[in-house]
């Protein structure tokens, strides 16, 4: 049951008698609470609004520091002149919510002359989604003077259009406070509190001095719960934004990297609040380790994964903005979502459902590896990679890009967090077995026009050297959290026992009876403990010792590394795809007498 608010505009005031609209309170046992603030029934307060912002500005020393000055050109709203301007340095705010599947005015080239001239927007007002409306006036209530907004601020037909969404990171960063319609389903929805008797302000009971009032919803329960959580796009609009302000239909709500405020009450940020605030603080954090680092971006990929896109294509798209983000702050480069430094690392996510549904597209220039967690439609965890030590197998690889091939190192541990930059010699690791080719960059004909094309060097053992041995059950919650309860597991047996686990989505024992060439690949060494480390008769048992329930008794007693592997499908084509992810110990391996070869996954 929800707090029971009393709100008094008096501060003292005796022998109160209540009329109670649809209860007693004898029905509400919950403890009575102050709270500061009436929130207005008709409308919201904008001098409340204003001085939120006012104070975070002064105040708040994570939130003052000012984004780097950007040189990229917006067109803006002139929320008081009804028209479009273009311009590289203006105060300014940003608009995000669901679009939804409904119809609503976008920008179109042959449109921008008209709109750049006074009270045009005027002209197409009615064909305006409610929600920018509202969001037009909210900011000229409060004396500002521009408004950023997606559907009317980007070209939607103009050929820069997919280089503007790389650069969503320096839209929302730049905006001095973002308007998050948090509770909208589409773009019909309204900003509630901006026009009139829009807002769910109810009460229980009251009298001339004295309301009784439910506890309103916390934010945090608010976000966790909308349409707008569940959204792709919106997630990077939140995240990149320094100030937020949620507009909700029982009240406004102010976050900024030090605060949150409502209304009715003041706020303490809370950590179960989410990862968006502390991607902005780790960003400032130039002390920041690697490993850090990649822990930082996996949280980001399984937040964002998981969620829904209407054209499933735009899964690279709706994350550009993030990654732009990263990659200025850290000098990283991506390749299909992922960072080449952690490349290795990189490619051992999990997926987080029981059937993976692959991203199909017609465009081979466009087409989404299997490689890459933005290749598939569903969420993806990466429990295996944070939990292992690092020590690098593939040195070197090369991507296929619309203008050629590129070649890349990966970096040690020692390296790390300085930019990578192109190779064009070979590489040798003394002391390794490692000696990365030169000829990475040709391809065979066939694959010629083929983007997102990983070639590497590494070693490989037949599918038919380690048997693959479905268990019946999967990750347990308790251990390794909600999001890898679907994974399944596979021993890998040996030819001394069980060597290993391969995890998977369900699917792998229906996908092996293809005519398909099947292989292993390594792609990492790791000194710690395999990440399942206990499976008895097919359940996993942590209690149990560590070792002996993955390995057989011959591997527990051996000394060796725990190997991440990756199990592929060779197609017809020429080229690779990635099915499975797993770990096995590194004398079992060796067992399987693995060979080099030069690997093309698509």
């Amino acid at each position: 049951m929800a707090d029971v608010l009393l709100i008094s505009s008096k501060v003292h005031h005796s022998d109160c008698q209540f009329q109670l609209k649809d209860a007693t309170v004898s029905s509400y046992p919950a403890p009575i609470k102050q709270i500061l603030r009436v929130v207005p029934r008709s409308k919201i307060d904008q001098t409340v609004v204003k001085r939120w912002l006012s104070h975070c500005a002064r105040n708040h020393r994570m939130c003052i520091l000012e984004p780097p000055k950007s040189e990229l050109r917006l067109l803006l709203i002139d929320v008081r002149r009804k028209c479009l301007v273009s311009t590289t340095a203006a105060r300014y705010f940003a608009l995000s919510y669901v679009w939804g599947n409904v119809d609503q005015f976008l920008l179109k080239q042959a449109d921008l002359p008209e709109l750049q001239m006074e009270n045009a927007l005027l002209n197409h007002w009615d064909r305006m989604a409610p929600v920018l409306r509202d969001a037009i006036a909210f900011v000229d209530s409060l004396s500002e003077p521009y408004l950023w907004a997606d559907t009317i601020c980007i070209i939607q037909d103009s050929d820069g259009r997919h280089s503007y969404l790389s650069r969503m990171n320096e839209v929302y960063r730049g905006a001095v406070c973002t308007l998050i319609a948090i509770d909208s389903v589409d773009a019909m929805s309204r900003l509630p509190g901006v026009s009139p008797n829009t807002r769910d302000v109810s009460y229980l009971g009251k009298n001339t001095h004295l309301e009784m009032v439910r506890r309103r919803h916390d934010l945090a329960s608010i976000c966790m719960s909308s349409t707008y959580e569940r959204r792709a796009w919106t997630f990077q609009e939140r995240t990149l934004s320094r100030r937020c302000l949620y507009f909700t239909r029982e009240q406004l709500y102010f976050q900024c990297l030090q605060a949150i405020w409502s209304e009715d009450r003041y706020e303490y940020y809370e950590e179960s609040f989410g990862v968006y605030p502390s991607l902005n603080l780790a960003l400032r954090d130039s002390g920041l380790q690697w490993r850090a680092k990649f822990d930082l971006y996996g949280q980001l990929v399984q937040l964002y994964s998981k969620r829904e896109l209407s054209y499933a294509s735009d899964r690279l798209n709706a994350f550009s903005g993030i990654a732009s983000d990263l990659s200025n702050k850290w000098g990283w480069n991506f390749v299909a979502g992922l960072p080449t430094l952690f490349l290795d690392m990189a490619l051992m996510w999990v997926s987080t459902t029981q059937t993976l549904r692959r991203i199909k597209a017609d465009d081979l220039q466009q087409y989404l590896p299997t490689w890459s967690w933005a290749g598939w439609a569903d969420g993806v965890h990466y429990r295996m990679a944070l939990q292992s030590q690092r020590e690098i197998s593939i040195h070197k690889f090369a991507i296929t890009m619309a203008r050629g091939v590129k070649t890349f190192n990966i970096a040690s541990s020692e390296a790390i967090g300085t930019a990578e930059i192109a190779s064009k010699q070979p590489y040798c690791n003394p002391g390794t077995r490692i000696i990365e080719d030169e000829g990475l960059d040709s391809i065979h004909p066939q694959l010629i026009g083929m983007s997102n094309l990983l070639i590497f060097w590494t070693e490989t053992v037949s599918k038919h050297k380690m048997l693959i041995i479905p268990t019946i059950q999967a990750f347990p919650c308790r251990m390794y959290g909600e999001e890898a309860s679907n994974n399944k597991l596979c021993r890998l047996v040996g030819t001394r026992g069980s060597a290993g686990l391969l995890m998977h989505s369900g699917e792998l024992q229906y996908r092996l009876q293809d005519s398909c060439s099947y292989e292993y690949i390594l792609i990492s060494k790791s000194d710690e403990k395999p990440l399942i480390s206990s499976v008895v008769h097919g359940f996993l048992d942590p209690e149990d010792d560590v070792l002996g329930s993955v390995y057989s008794d011959y591997y527990t007693t051996l000394p060796g590394s725990t190997l991440c592997i990756m199990l592929i499908r060779h197609m017809d084509k020429g080229y690779a795809e990635r099915v499975a992810i797993g770990q096995v110990h590194e004398a079992a391996w060796n067992d399987a007498q693995p060979i080099r070869k030069k690997i093309y996954l698509g």
